[in-house]
């Protein structure tokens, strides 16, 4: 990353696309926040952040717990009118997870008008990882209801959630939805061979 920060230090004029480039790579880099210092640059510099920008940002505030560029960071993303983006939402909800603050994460997940199956994955996999299992389990409920159609990720969190109840009967409907999500995945790709 120190080569490619050099390369880009010699652009005379970075576009957005060059500096998200940027901030995807230092978000999973070893060093995370110099993704925001080199916003912060950015920013001066007259640049307006897209979609795809904030997304490797709340990336590296996860990476480096930095829970209070997060929040600011959430606050442009709701000034330039992007905190209902499909990009931004999921990330959001998993800066804030990463951060230990689940209830800030519910609150985006709650924002959104209509949530998507990777913004319900997003919140389910929230609870799970912080021993809520009941409020993903009840979430996952809720997806089942809505016209959307679970994942492997969502089930792999569901299950992680009735380990932590002890749920041993819905585990084993889960984990053979899961196997047969894999087997039906198999095929598929089997067909197309």
């Amino acid at each position: 990353m120190d080569y490619a920060h050099h390369l880009f230090d010699q652009i005379p004029q970075p576009d957005i696309v060059v500096f998200n480039s940027m901030a995807r790579g230092f978000a999973r880099s070893d060093t995370p926040l110099r993704a925001i210092v080199l916003f912060s640059g950015i920013i001066c510099s007259g640049l307006v952040p897209d979609d795809y920008t904030f997304p490797s940002l709340h990336k590296a505030c996860a990476n480096s717990k930095a829970l209070q560029e997060g929040k600011q960071l959430h606050c442009l993303a709701i000034k330039l009118g992007l905190n209902h983006n499909i990009y931004v939402c999921p990330t959001l909800i998993n800066m804030y997870t990463e951060c230990n603050d689940v209830n800030a994460a519910r609150r985006v997940f709650d924002k959104i008008v209509e949530p998507c199956v990777v913004c319900y994955n997003a919140i389910i996999t929230c609870y799970a990882r912080s021993s809520w299992p009941n409020e993903a389990l009840s979430l996952f409920r809720e997806l089942q209801g809505s016209n959307l159609k679970h994942t492997d990720v969502t089930l792999l969190s569901v299950l992680s959630s009735c380990a932590l109840l002890g749920a041993l009967d819905l585990g084993r409907w889960i984990h053979e939805l899961l196997r047969s999500m894999v087997l039906i995945n198999m095929l598929r790709s089997t067909l197309l061979l």
